[in-house]
């Protein structure tokens, strides 16, 4: 209930009051603004709240809005699970094949020492390179223990699948490899620092890639 002004006497009344309970003239009902339907441009039913000329349902039309939007949002999460998904899987798939490429260089490195020697470290990289030589998109470092001392090996993989297996006493074209991978992993003491984008393997994960070559 509201109050409104009585238009003879002044005085507050209440808008549902018939008549005025200070001077008694009637009080004329508050004016309903008449709602426009948005289809045709009728009026609407106040009391059905339904277009007279169209049959316009504001009800029905906001509930399909609604079920609308819920459909849209379903659709997209299922998307969203969906790419997640898909990306879990193609990382998944990328870290076994490097795991592959690893196996495969230490294999390399059993079958020149026959048997494989003590692995001190083992680096990997994914990085891209294009190379007059080699177009490369795999690396593998591996330092192992020999009768000198340490030694070293690099294992690269290329673009079309073919391996490389590179040693210091490999040919200059094929060793200079391995010299600039010794400088992205190690750097050299107060000229360059580590650069290069090479993860280290844990001492369970070569464990793992010796049982798998032994």
């Amino acid at each position: 209930m509201a109050l409104i002004k009585c238009p003879e006497c002044g005085k507050e009344v209440s808008d549902k009051a018939a008549v005025c309970p200070n001077c008694g003239v009637e009080i004329a009902p508050a004016e309903v603004k008449a709602v426009i339907c948005p289809e045709c441009g009728s009026e609407i039913d106040p009391v059905q709240n339904i277009c007279k000329n169209c049959g316009y349902d504001p009800v029905k039309i906001a509930k399909r809005k609604s079920r609308k939007k819920k459909k849209i949002i379903t659709i997209v999460l299922c998307a969203v699970v969906v790419i997640a998904i898909i990306v879990g899987a193609v990382a998944l798939i990328n870290a076994n094949k490097g795991t592959s490429y690893v196996v495969e260089a230490c294999k390399e490195l059993s079958n020149e020492k026959n048997g494989l020697p003590t692995i001190k470290a083992i680096y990997t990289s994914e990085d891209k390179g294009d190379d007059s030589t080699i177009d490369y998109v795999y690396r593998v470092y591996i330092e192992y223990m020999s009768e000198s001392g340490t030694d070293k090996v690099l294992y690269i993989v290329d673009k079309r699948g073919e391996t490389f297996y590179i040693t210091p006493t490999s040919d200059e074209t094929l060793s200079c490899y391995l010299s600039v991978v010794d400088m992205q992993i190690f750097g050299v003491s107060g000229i360059f620092e580590p650069y290069g984008n090479w993860d280290k393997m844990s001492a369970s994960d070569i464990a793992k890639i010796k049982d798998k070559v032994e």
